[in-house]
């Protein structure tokens, strides 16, 4: 329970990454929802990770592409569905990135 206290605040807390994608659910068969906010969380992390390298040399920081997110999260069994999804992280919780 506490992980996932510690999951969600962290999740709000990146929502700061500005951008503008819709928000998007998520579909896994063999997942529960606190395993699906712990992939989530760190698929935004390396999403950001890459992000912020793609941008090092430059001094701009990049936003976070929902490709590498939806990429990363694929890769840990997940589809992603702007309709009807088994996972949603919470209204606070929200992240948003570029296409």
């Amino acid at each position: 329970m506490k992980i996932s206290i510690i999951i969600v605040v962290i999740s709000f807390l990146l929502s700061a990454c500005g951008g503008g994608g819709p928000k998007y659910g998520y579909n896994h068969s063999h997942s529960d929802f606190n395993r699906f906010m712990q992939d989530r969380y760190m698929c935004i992390k390396e999403t950001i990770a890459y992000a912020d390298l793609s941008t090092a040399n430059s001094g701009v920081r990049s936003e976070p592409s929902c490709p590498i997110l939806f990429s990363c999260m694929a890769g840990k069994g997940y589809s992603a569905n702007s309709g009807n999804a088994k996972f949603r992280a919470p209204s606070n919780a929200g992240f948003y990135c570029k296409y």
